[in-house]
């Protein structure tokens, strides 16, 4: 027998909403996944580490 937790009880240990916990549920169990898909729109011109930099040097 599997040793699965009720969403809501799920959703009170992360701090998160019932819906977040089901929405990210569905998409594990209808992709595989858990990651982002890209996207459309313009290619990012920094990466997160030049953009943490950038934060660093400015503060």
């Amino acid at each position: 027998m599997e040793n699965k937790k009720k969403k809501r009880d799920i959703s009170q240990t992360l701090g998160l909403p019932k819906s977040t916990v089901w929405n990210i549920i569905k998409k594990k169990e209808s992709t595989g996944e858990l990651g982002n898909n890209k996207g459309p729109g313009r290619p990012r011109k920094t990466s997160t580490v030049d953009d943490q930099r950038l934060t660093m040097e400015n503060n």
